[in-house]
Order: structure tokens, then sequence, then C-alpha cells
């Protein structure tokens, strides 16, 4: 990795090691094991603006007292200014990567920079985590492999090397903001309706076992058309496609971790194989084996913690 005591770095500079606290970009790959939990009273403010990249569902996060649990491919985006703690780790030994900006660098980049985009635009400042989609999961793990490669390399080239393609990263993740901001922001009548916002934290907290609309229209005192109407308009989609997203990213995680998929079928909420099997591959392109083999071939990181001899197979 690259010399981590160099002084005088540039605003261009990435340095692949936490230590080196002036660097106006730091970049590296982490143990959960060094990441102190805190119960949510106590909050960390951020100084800088960090992007946490996730190679497995291993942690609750709790950033402007909104907790977020990301599943793999998952990123994670810190701004200055925000309340950040770890609430819990569920695997220690598990990594994610880290890439931490230093305030003045976000500063002077240009109005259209994608670094600049991502951490201050009004838009997107209420996303901190992105489901992402596979294309763009997979588009993230491949920059971080080049940059990776860029600071291993030590020569003349490789500090812009590694620059490049952390910019071709970063416009990966603005790609993604401009796509979810697009849902949400094009919209006929204005605010979302608080009904909206209920309903979300509703199926948020209980999509494993929710049975119907109905359900979710009788506890945001709402009407099952009026319910639909809304996400329709609002948010593009239904309130199912929402419960869907859940519980396929549910569904990701249990795989990842071993699990069959005819057992993640049922431990995701879902009645039937076939269903379960279709709606995985509308959301993520691949079946759920095709997913585990995927996964094992291009990342190697299957859970250790889960049985070397379970394997991702639904049939």
């Amino acid at each position: 990795m690259i010399d981590c005591s160099k002084n005088g770095a540039t605003e261009h500079e990435i340095f692949s090691c936490e230590y080196e606290k002036h660097a106006p970009i730091r970049f590296g790959k982490f143990s959960y094991a060094n990441i102190a939990t805190f119960p949510p009273s106590q909050k960390r403010i951020c100084c800088g603006f960090e992007l946490l990249i996730i190679l497995e569902h291993c942690t609750s996060i709790m950033i402007n007292d909104i907790v977020f649990v990301p599943n793999w491919g998952d990123v994670v985006i810190i701004r200055e200014g925000d309340t950040f703690q770890p609430l819990h780790i569920y695997s220690p030994d598990k990594y994610y990567y880290k890439i931490s900006f230093s305030a003045e660098f976000i500063r002077k980049q240009h109005s259209n920079s994608p670094f600049r985009e991502i951490f201050t635009s009004e838009n997107y400042r209420k996303y901190s985590l992105i489901d992402t989609l596979k294309e763009t999961s997979y588009a993230l793990f491949e920059h971080i492999r080049k940059i990776e490669n860029a600071l291993d390399l030590k020569d003349n080239t490789s500090q812009r090397s590694a620059f490049l393609s952390l910019t071709d990263l970063v416009k990966c993740i603005s790609n993604e903001l401009l796509l979810k901001s697009g849902v949400a922001s094009d919209t006929v009548g204005g605010e979302i309706p608080g009904a909206i916002h209920f309903a979300l934290q509703y199926i948020f907290d209980n999509y494993l076992v929710i049975k119907n609309t109905s359900e979710i229209a009788k506890e945001s005192h709402i009407s099952v058309s009026y319910l639909c109407a809304i996400f329709k308009k609002h948010m593009k989609c239904s309130p199912v496609d929402i419960i869907n997203s859940c519980k396929i990213s549910h569904a990701k995680h249990l795989l990842i971790n071993g699990h069959k998929a005819t057992e993640v079928c049922y431990l995701s909420g879902f009645n039937h194989y076939n269903y379960f099997a279709e709606t995985f591959k509308k959301k993520v392109g691949f079946s759920p084996t095709k997913f585990c083999e995927n996964y094992r071939h291009d990342f190697g990181f299957m859970s250790e913690s889960s049985n070397s001899e379970r394997k991702c197979r639904g049939n």
C-alpha cells in the first residue's frame, strides 16, 4: 500500500491508510471488529464526508436518529455535521470499505463535480443509505479493485489511476442517486403526504409479516384505495413493490450467509417458492441460485460463519 508517512498531500492524492488523518482522501478495507458500538444516546458528529460500501449485512447504524440496516452492495453516505453511531455488530470478523473525504476537498470541488453532488446536493441529502441496483453494485466493486490495484503499484501513475477509478465510483453513486431522486421528486402533488411516510415506516418495520395492503392501510388510518393511489402518484410503485424489495434485500443477506433458497423463501416472508424466485429474478436480475454462484465467483467472501457444506440451491 502507499506510504502514509508522506507529507504535503495534494487534493487528489488517495491514501490507503486510515491513520494519515490529514490526507484529503483516505481509502481502506476495515474490519467491523474495529468499530465501537454506542447506545443511541451517544452520538458522533461527522467532521468530514464518508462513503461506506458494504460487503456483508453485519451491522445496524443510526444516522441523524434514523436506523439503517445495510446489506451487501449498499452504500452508506455520511455527511459533514451528520450524527452517526453503529448500534450493533453481528459479525465482527467481516469487512467493509470506507472512503473518507476532508471537508476542504469537497468544498474545493466545482458545483457539478460528482463528489460535491452526492454530499451537498439538496436533492440527495435525504439519502443516507442507497440500496443499489445489481449493476451498480458490481460496478462499485470493480472500481474498488482498480483503486486497490493502483495503490499497490506505488509508481508515478498510481495516484492518478486510483483517483480516476474513484471518480468513476462516485459517478456510479451519483447516477444511482439521480434515479432514486427522480422517482421521488417526479410528483404532481408537491409534498409527499404524511400517510406515505407512516406507511413506509410500517412496511420497513414489519415487511416479513405483513399479509396484505389492507393491514398497511389500517395502520396508516387511510383506505386501501387511497393508499395505493398515493403510492402510485408519489412513489411510482405499489406498496407491494416496496414490501417485495425489502423481502428480497433480506433474502440476499440470507443467501450470502449460506441458507438454501428454499429456506430463504419462507424466512423472507414468501409463501410460495415460484413467486419468490420470480420476484427475486425481477428485482436482482438472477435466480437465487445464480446469485449465489456469481457472488462466490466474483467476490469470494461468502460468510465463513455459515456451514461450509450448505449450498445455495433451491431444488
